[in-house]
């Protein structure tokens, strides 16, 4: 006859459930600095977008009320933009007929000097 055998099996439950944490945790932490690198790109990104966009808005405002570039101007005109310009709370210029957020004010170079190249990451 069969006898059936019963064991605790208490204590291999709970090494599985302490494996899979410790997995679940190590791809965590590999995971994490690449969407915080994934979400710093995106901010940069609608940053240098929306400099293009009030470039355009600026220099056709200039261009309506027939004045000229002023520094005090620039100000003015940001004022009345609506909604937020660069997610990470950037302040703009304009200078030599572009738009320049002082947090990402060389990242546009950047992209020019490596020549279209993926970076190697």
């Amino acid at each position: 006859m069969y006898t059936i055998v019963r064991k605790n099996k208490k204590g291999l439950i709970l090494i599985g459930v302490i494996v899979v944490r410790a997995i679940l945790f190590i791809i965590a932490a590999s995971a994490t600095p690449s969407i915080v690198k994934i979400m710093s790109n995106a901010n940069r990104d609608v940053c240098l977008v929306n400099q293009e966009e009030v470039k355009q808005r600026y220099e056709t405002h200039l261009a309506l009320n027939g004045v000229v570039h002023s520094d005090v101007l620039f100000a003015e005109f940001l004022q009345y933009t609506e909604g937020e310009i660069c997610p990470d709370n950037g302040e703009f210029r304009y200078v030599d007929g572009k738009v320049i957020c002082n947090i990402h004010l060389d990242e546009d170079d950047d992209e020019e000097k490596n020549d279209g190249e993926v970076p190697f990451l």
